[in-house]
């Protein structure tokens, strides 16, 4: 039985809040149905080459605007206006758009829609746009289109958004409906807790809540309410331990059995001002499942502690796999899809697990937001989830790719379909920001982020999206990142040194210890498919040769990484040296990562410091002090792990 405690006050307020959800305030934009037209002119709008406004081309035979070309355009096309946004807010920005015999290389994405911020020179500071992404279809009915922006920053002063057709197109596109509206976050955006899938048994459980307190609000307060074991409604109030975050631990048994909702109600005095709910089970015995997260977020397969190490594919054969089988690699994310299982009966052939690409779960159709794209889509996910669930390669689903955060809400709604259609396997996300991530706590069961820093980034961007992937997430999802493992050039369609150039080996190292050290559970490399490009084959063994060595690294050390004996803590590194500890075998393992490009020379304390031996596991050697303490002086980018008696 599913029960949920509510105080009327509770039901009234979210009347109240319900009503302020739905009113909407767009952003002004100067004639954005286009209805506003002369000689192809529309008002307010500066129109690029081949775009005209005309009438009877909208929605309903309203006016629109039309870009046409007969032959490919050899450059992009740009309909611009300038607007006005307030610094610090975040704004969703959409299009409608419609499409007749457009063709376009998709290698360079379709038709799009973004903003340009400027400085108060008109000095371009930053882009938001769906890079990879728009609309490519050559006969499309009316779609949306768009995103949203992160919070503006106080230097932008001038604010461009602008449509735009890429080089390589032709045919005709129609634009109509041009939005911006601000993006207004509840005061309690959702609730989360530290067990997988919300399970629990025995021994602790903390509720982590997402808050967004009024500016100047005082005597804030957060109190949790669950369904006690005599049936009664407990109520504790939280910790507020860091802006936007509420937590409380309580034991498991306070919990009723079954399954209950736990809300998070957060005030200002007396005054209620929001609340989120989540549905929490509780077991007298965990689930036997075939692949999962245990509560030292160590992925489980068939019972035993595995550590997710592996790399991104392109479409796969069985030629590549046998050459990635012989490799320190035990599983793969195919972006070419499993070929109707084929895939996953390959990688079982070969001692492989794969990931089946789910990323349309949640984007795509479902963008539109309209109910029965909605359905459409999440029957798409259980019609994939029946065909490959039962397969005995599968890890699990990957289902978001640097998705927009405008898509958080629907995304959650499509994870909650991967729960209820197979507790057997979990979900996984890969994000290219931090800034946007939290709300993505509860559309998946593990995140990962891909900062590939080089060569034009700081390498410690690494441990900087790291550290904030895990702090964004309260340290509650597993992270198995994604480190860089190719060129930037190849991205940008072959050699090209202006571009990219592809990480030497101390770099290589530094990326996937730096991952480890900020907690990362799992690395997937990107990406093997570059390896057997037609400009990249021939030098096949360098690129090949250089990732397995740093992962064979990996490799050796994969007991010890899956360790959950308790082990002391390590304290006093510069903030450029993560560092992180394991017990193993008797032996206390140090790891220490330094992220930046200069000599780290730290002293670090392992506990209570009781050391009386230190050997070097691999990288650069340290020294135990007479007063026990651990001293390391690290070439720039450079990684040491040691291990005390």
């Amino acid at each position: 039985m599913h029960t949920s405690l509510f105080v009327p006050k509770m039901i009234s307020l979210l009347a109240v809040l319900c009503l302020s959800v739905c009113a909407v305030d767009f952003v002004e934009i100067q004639n954005a149905d286009f209805e506003k037209s002369q000689d192809g002119l529309a008002e307010g709008w500066k129109l690029g080459p081949g775009f005209r406004a005309e009438r009877g081309v909208g929605h309903n035979g309203n006016g629109g605007l039309v870009w046409e070309s007969e032959e490919p355009s050899a450059k992009a096309s740009y309909t611009t206006q300038y607007i006005q946004l307030e610094t610090g807010m975040e704004y969703d920005y959409s299009v409608e758009v419609r499409t007749e015999n457009y063709h376009c290389d998709k290698r360079i994405g379709g038709v799009k829609i973004g903003i340009k911020t400027e400085d108060e020179n008109g000095k371009e500071l930053g882009v938001y746009m769906l890079y990879f992404d728009g609309v490519t279809s050559q006969n499309s009915n009316w779609v949306k289109i768009g995103r949203a922006t992160r919070a503006i920053k106080p230097a932008a002063k001038k604010f461009k958004i602008f449509l735009l057709v890429p080089e390589q197109s032709k045919g005709k596109v129609f634009f109509d409906r041009v939005r911006v509206s601000p993006v207004i976050h509840p005061p309690v955006d959702f609730v989360c807790t530290n067990a997988y899938r919300d399970t629990v048994a025995e021994g602790d459980i903390t509720f982590f809540a997402s808050i967004n307190p009024p500016k100047d609000s005082k005597n804030l307060k957060a109190v949790f309410t669950w369904a006690a074991p005599d049936g009664t409604a407990s109520t504790q109030e939280a910790t507020l331990p860091s802006p936007g975050e509420a937590r409380l631990t309580v034991p498991v048994a306070s919990l009723a059995k079954g399954t209950h909702d736990v809300t998070c109600s957060l005030l200002e005095g007396d005054k209620a001002l929001g609340f989120a709910t989540i549905a929490v089970m509780r077991v007298d015995q965990l689930p036997d499942r075939k692949v999962w997260i245990d509560r030292h977020n160590r992925c489980i397969v068939n019972g035993k502690p595995f550590f997710p190490l592996g790399m991104y594919f392109g479409r796969v054969t069985e030629k590549d796999l046998d050459t990635f089988a012989k490799g320190p690699f035990n599983c793969l994310m195919p972006y070419g899809g499993l070929l109707e299982g084929k895939v996953l009966d390959w990688c079982k052939e070969r001692g492989l697990m794969a990931f089946c690409q789910a990323t349309w779960a949640g984007g795509g159709e479902i963008r539109s937001a309209r109910d029965d794209a909605v359905q459409r889509a999440h029957q798409r996910i259980r019609e994939t989830i029946a065909k490959y669930k039962n397969h005995h390669a599968l890890l699990g689903w990957y289902t978001a790719d640097e998705a927009p955060v405008s898509e958080a809400k629907l995304r959650a709604k499509s994870y909650q379909v991967f729960k209820e259609c197979d507790p057997d396997h979990p979900t996984w996300i890969v994000q290219d920001s931090i800034v946007d991530l939290r709300p993505f706590t509860p559309t998946c069961d593990v995140v990962g982020v891909d900062p590939y820093p080089i060569p034009r980034e700081p390498i410690d961007k690494v441990t900087r999206y790291a550290r904030g992937a895990n702090e964004a997430m309260f340290g509650v999802r597993p992270m198995w990142n994604v480190p860089q493992a190719f060129d930037w050039g190849w991205a940008r369609g072959g050699i090209n040194p202006k571009a990219g150039r592809f990480p030497t080996d101390d770099e290589l190292q530094s990326i996937f210890w730096q991952h480890i050290a900020c907690g990362a559970n799992g690395l997937i490399a990107y990406g093997f498919h570059c390896y057997v490009r037609d400009y990249t084959i021939h030098d096949f063994d360098k690129y090949w040769g250089a990732v397995c060595k740093v992962a064979t690294e990996v490799k050796k050390r994969e007991q010890i990484l899956l360790s959950v004996e308790e082990s002391p803590q390590p304290s006093g590194a510069p903030d450029h040296v993560p560092c992180r500890t394991w017990k193993h075998d008797g032996f206390v393992y140090l790891l220490m990562a330094n992220s930046q490009d200069k000599v780290a020379d730290a002293t670090i304390t392992v506990g209570n410091n009781a050391w009386q031996s230190i050997a070097l596991e691999f990288g650069e050697p340290a020294k135990l002090l007479s007063d026990g303490k651990i001293q390391v002086l690290l070439p720039p980018i450079a990684v040491s792990m040691v291990k005390l008696k």
